[in-house]
């Protein structure tokens, strides 16, 4: 056997036998609840949203942020160290590097320690603020307030059951099949438009970040191999710098879910764009046949939901770094 692939498979034995052993202790006091939606009061779409975008700009800004200091606490580190500067300027100017690297972990702590929940799960005014799951909550929220229409109009059980929609909401006019047919239309073409514009962002943000991390590596490999023929401070430093660059874009793209939630936004909009054709081509005989037109509507909230599921699922798995 290949030595490379037996000393993998020892490895991951070790780590499956490890996992079985402690797995069981851990999940019973350290499972999380998932956020509850459903408690708190309902407010119009607009609120929600609002909400909703201010926790996720704290959550993904938090996430950006701390892999951020991380990777300048690493730099702030090694310069001292490094022999870039002269022993003058270290003796009389150290002590900065050493305060900007507890500045740099302070923060990273400080963030945290605001955007994690609570053990009850719960929200602090300061602390524990709950950022993701308010995000989520938040999100939930809009997404059954955005397709009130359909849901007053259909009142599926096994929809109310599982979001817990109040009274509140579904105690809404009901829209005539006419009225129902063009709010359908209208939403279909804002959730194509979104799902196509979030699937370019998040392949964009991936790119990037791969393409910074990828580089990073190599020039890393560059560094190291440099040292056989040039002796320089500036390659030691960058033989740490770079690998922590790296390491920090690696971070960001695999907490944020980018990758993920580019084929998500991709696959829907696959979906919403086959739905709208049979739309299309359907228009007229919905017009008159009601039990049609259910039938279409009960289909795309189908699309729409598990599309918000499979993302509170990405999002679940995401957590800020410490």
């Amino acid at each position: 056997m290949n030595p490379l692939h037996f000393t993998l498979k020892k490895i991951s034995i070790w780590h499956n036998a490890y996992l079985k052993k402690h797995s069981q202790h851990e999940q019973s006091h350290h499972e999380e609840a998932s956020p509850s939606s459903y408690t708190d009061e309902w407010h119009d779409l607009n609120w929600h949203e609002e909400q909703s975008h201010h926790y996720s700009c704290l959550f993904r800004g938090g996430v950006l942020l701390s892999y951020t200091l991380g990777f300048l606490a690493v730099v702030f580190a090694v310069i001292p160290i490094s022999g870039i500067l002269r022993e003058e300027t270290i003796h009389h100017y150290g002590f900065l590097f050493v305060l900007l690297e507890l500045v740099a972990i302070a923060l990273i702590i400080a963030i945290y320690i605001s955007g994690m929940s609570n053990k009850d799960n719960g929200s602090g005014r300061v602390l524990f603020q709950n950022w993701r799951g308010n995000w989520q909550r938040h999100r939930t929220h809009s997404e059954i307030l955005r397709y009130q229409d359909a849901i007053v109009w259909l009142k599926p059980d096994n929809v109310i059951r599982k979001y817990h929609i109040p009274d509140v909401v579904l105690n809404a006019s009901i829209p005539s099949a006419e009225t129902m047919l063009r709010r359908l239309q209208v939403i279909l073409a804002e959730q194509q438009a979104y799902n196509a514009q979030k699937k370019s962002e998040y392949h964009f943000v991936q790119h990037r970040l791969h393409t910074i991390a990828k580089w990073s590596f190599i020039l890393t490999l560059v560094c190291c191999l440099a040292h056989f023929f040039v002796h320089s401070a500036a390659l030691s430093a960058l033989s740490a710098i770079l690998p922590a660059l790296g390491s920090c874009c690696h971070g960001i793209a695999s907490t944020a879910e980018y990758e993920k939630l580019a084929l998500q936004c991709h696959q829907t909009k696959l979906l919403l764009d086959n739905f709208a054709q049979g739309l299309v081509v359907n228009e007229q005989r919905l017009l008159t046949d009601e039990a049609a037109l259910r039938k279409e509507v009960k289909q795309f909230l189908e699309i729409v939901l598990d599309d918000r599921d499979k993302w509170y699922i990405f999002t679940s798995s995401s957590k800020l770094p410490l």
